[in-house]
């Protein structure tokens, strides 16, 4: 027995020893026919083996062939689809007997792959297999099938290039190393792989617990990473490949440079992506390709004066939807819109932006909730804390808070463009901001617009061209003074003869229309101070309608309405404006620098202008004035004392030795005429008032008027004609020398008018007095027909035209309604003799001379 087993324990020696050798015996040209032969049928194309062809069989089966090319279809420019320096394998040999191929190692060197779709379409990796057909003659074998493992599995030096010339898209695969190892279909496989891929070198490995659970749709687990130059990228879960392939696990990504990558994989976006930096998440995965969820548990966002992080869910899908914490810190919102290449004008106010918010729903309608947001520049300073959805026209609810001390300069930033002026330097706002992206509103809110502030609601309407404003206001103080031009907070005693050029600042009006409700407890409009005032504007097209409701000014209560029209070339103006218990110094004061009349009463005015400043304005106006005062005085006159002296002015006037002695005290600052009663009505045509009416009436005495204001060159000519009655019983008598009316001429500018008597027609009278007595005294003395034309030429008349003998003279119309009367003041004493000899002294006689002439 021991010999048999010595002769069987032999001849398997001698059999192995033959199956060793027996591979050097076979010529290697009959392995490289075979292996081309089979090659070539399985492929369909021709396969070439040009270098040397080994295989040996123990103690493993190995086989090695090199210089292995695989041919091009017909068509195609390259001769060659594979080229391979040398191809080597191994299989264990024993476990062969035991059913099972363990492959040592299988090893791939110098391997060239090339894959080409040409112009027309066609391409080499199709291949045609040649086949038998199944005809039973080679039964397959039964029972147990073989089980394989493979310990090694190397691909050095390959390259892939894949070409379609359709497209022309080209990707190159060079210098790729791989080693995989699969001990079974059930065990875990390993795979380490490194190459350059589009000149970007990278490196991957990847282990997965079971490719054959991951076949069969059973759940794998993997653990994978990705690593280059352009970041790095993990993952570790679990796969299953059933009806989709549904992923699970935990991932991780590190991209330095977002931009890379996208420059890498030849996307084009319409924005440049470099300003923002890198890209670093972490967190799960969750889902069925393509439909994902990500739970970021850090995604940051890392630029150059950019920061973005992102907490919570991002369901991947047709339209993306978030769930989750967001917050985002900008240095410069602008500078990073144009480095982006978005040159966004209107972020050009908004320098450091700061931004925290929960992000909920699809990216088309999110939703930001409890949302805060900042941002600080030179030109504005603003927060926002609340919601906003970007759903349909969107919808904001929330507080917001705004100032700017640069407000010109952020209208510019905004894209609007505004003359120079002194109005619109600064503004702020806050308030509860309440609607949609196209209709805004800010409830319960305060507003300031340069010097002046107010609270209430205001909302927004920016759908169209123009924005719509709507507002309900109440303010304690408003100052229009900035939009009248430089000279009107000056005040009119210091205001120079001529109104001012500057151009009205009245830019603002065409920005927007609006329709306001306002109630002030004062608006300024230069000097001008408006008191308790109610009043609803419309502002359509830079035509503002201003209707005053109600409001005090000048002591008095005040109705009308005013419109300022913006919209043509030249600003037009329409004031209609009337007043009950008005102070008439204040009013006429500050309206028009003239403050010689005080006393209460009503007043009305009716007029409209154009012009592009105050002066072309003034000039311009046409319209009506009326005005009735009670219980006041006229500044400057004493009428009564000039009634007193009419007396001493006929006799200094008929000796001619008229003095000033006789007027110091009818013209001086101290003199003053009161009133019981002043009204005048004014007819005004491009910027001139004629005086239509004016009466100032006493106890005493009642003054007509008649004459010219020149509104554009603050000018008066107007004489007041006096009638005194002396014993009070309605009975009056005009101021009179020689029995002719002496008016009293008023002359000047209006801070600094002149009162003089107007002798003109005295003087006219008198030298046809002197003519008549003449004439009548050579018809007296000559007599006959020569006397009497002596008496016509003398006289001034046609012969035959003689003089009364009795030298009765013809009366004007003021003396005919006065004859009653004018004796009894010519024979009345004089109560200013008195008077006179207390002004003799010369240094008061020069001064009252000095007010006569006016001024220097």
């Amino acid at each position: 027995m021991k010999r048999v087993f010595i002769f069987a324990g032999a001849g398997l020696g001698l059999l192995l020893i033959v199956l060793a050798a027996l591979p050097f015996f076979i010529p290697a040209s009959v392995y490289k026919a075979q292996i081309e032969t089979a090659a070539s049928n399985a492929l369909g194309r021709p396969v070439s083996v040009d270098g040397e062809a080994r295989i040996s069989i123990f103690p493993v089966i190995s086989a090695s062939v090199e210089d292995v090319r695989v041919a091009n279809p017909d068509g195609f420019e390259a001769p060659n689809m594979i080229e391979a320096g040398a191809l080597r394998g191994s299989v264990k040999l024993l476990p062969l007997f035991s059913r099972r191929v363990e492959v040592k190692e299988i090893s791939f060197e110098d391997a060239s792959v090339r894959l080409t779709r040409t112009a027309a379409g066609e391409v080499n990796w199709e291949f045609e297999r040649n086949t038998a057909p199944d005809d039973g003659a080679n039964p397959q074998p039964s029972g147990d099938p073989f089980s394989a493992s493979i310990d090694r599995a190397r691909l050095r030096n390959a390259s892939l290039v894949y070409e379609d010339l359709q497209s022309g898209i080209r990707y190159d695969l060079s210098d790729f190393n791989a080693e995989a190892s699969l001990k079974s279909a059930d065990r875990p496989m390993t795979l380490r792989a490194n190459g350059v891929f589009q000149n970007e070198r990278f490196e991957f490995d990847l282990t997965l617990t079971s490719p054959e659970a991951l076949l069969s749709g059973v759940q794998a687990t993997v653990d994978a990473r990705l690593g280059s130059d352009l970041g790095n990228v993990s993952f570790d879960g679990t796969i299953t490949n059933k009806d989709a392939m549904n992923v699970s696990g935990r991932y991780s990504a590190n991209i330095p440079q977002l931009s890379d990558v996208t420059s890498f994989l030849e996307i084009a976006l319409p924005v440049d992506l470099a300003p923002l930096g890198g890209l670093r998440a972490s967190g799960s995965i969750e889902g069925a390709l393509p439909d994902l969820s990500l739970n970021f548990s850090d995604l940051t966002v890392s630029g150059d004066g950019l920061n973005l992080n992102y907490n919570g869910l991002l369901h991947i899908r047709d339209t993306p939807e978030f769930d989750g914490q967001a917050s985002l810190d900008v240095r410069d919102a602008f500078a990073l819109s144009r480095e982006l290449g978005l040159p966004l004008q209107p972020l050009s106010a908004f320098k450091q932006l700061s931004i925290n918010s929960r992000l909920e729903g699809p990216a088309t309608a999110l939703n930001f909730a409890g949302m805060t947001a900042r941002s600080n520049s030179p030109s504005l300073s603003a927060s926002y804390s609340g919601s906003i959805s970007l759903a349909d026209d969107g919808r904001v609810d929330g507080d917001l808070s705004a100032k700017s001390d640069q407000l010109r300069q952020l209208l510019s930033q905004l894209g609007v463009e505004l003359p120079e002026g002194t109005s619109l330097k600064s503004a702020s706002v806050s308030g509860r901001a309440r609607g949609n992206f196209q209709r805004l509103g800010l409830e319960s809110g305060t507003f300031a617009l340069d010097d002046t502030q107010a609270t209430g609601s205001i909302s927004a309407d920016l759908s169209a061209a123009v924005p719509a404003v709507k507002a309900d206001l109440k303010t304690s103080r408003l100052d229009l003074s900035p939009f009248l031009g430089s000279d009107a907070d000056q005040p009119a005693a210091s205001q120079p003869s001529a109104w001012s050029e500057a151009p009205l600042d009245l830019a603002a009006l065409n920005l927007l229309d609006a329709e306001i409700a306002l109630v002030a407890d004062e608006i300024d409009i230069g000097k001008i101070q408006l008191k308790n005032s109610d009043l609803s504007v419309s502002l359509k097209s830079g035509r503002l309608d201003a209707n005053l409701n109600r409001f005090s000014a000048f002591g008095g209560s005040w109705n009308g309405k005013a419109i300022v029209d913006a919209a043509g070339s030249t600003p037009a103006f329409d004031f209609e404006m009337a007043a009950s218990s008005v102070e008439a110094q204040s009013l006429l004061s500050s309206l028009a620098g003239f403050d010689k009349l005080s006393g209460g009463g009503q007043f009305s005015i009716d007029v409209a202008a154009s012009g592009a400043s105050i002066n072309q304005i003034v000039n311009a106006i046409d319209g009506s004035l009326s005005l009735e005062i009670g219980n006041g005085a006229l500044q400057g006159v004493n009428l009564g004392k000039l009634v007193r002296s009419a007396g001493s002015l006929r006799e200094a006037l008929s000796s001619g030795n008229l003095t000033l002695q006789s007027l110091g005290e009818v013209v001086s600052p101290q003199a003053e005429t009161d009133f019981t009663n002043f009204s005048a009505t004014l007819d005004i045509q491009n910027g001139l008032a004629q005086i239509q009416s004016l009466s100032l009436v006493n106890s005493v005495m009642n003054v007509s008027g008649a004459g010219q204001i020149g509104i554009g060159g603050r000018t008066l000519d107007v004489k007041l004609t006096p009638a005194i009655d002396r014993a009070g019983q309605g009975n009056t008598a005009t101021v009179q020398l020689n029995g002719i009316p002496v008016p009293l001429r008023v002359q000047g500018s209006w801070n600094a008018p002149r009162f003089t008597p107007d002798f003109s027609g005295v003087q006219s009278a008198l030298a046809s007095n002197v003519r008549d007595r003449a004439a009548s005294e050579l018809q007296d003395r000559i007599g006959g027909e020569l006397g009497a034309i002596a008496s016509d030429v003398i006289g001034g008349r046609q012969p035959g035209a003689s003089a009364d003998k009795t030298g009765s003279q013809p009366q004007s119309p003021a003396d005919d309604s006065q004859e009653s009367t004018t004796s009894s003041e010519a024979d009345a004493p004089n109560e200013s003799e008195g008077e006179d000899d207390e002004e003799s002294e010369s240094e008061k006689a020069m001064d009252v001379l000095g007010l006569i002439l006016g001024p220097n």
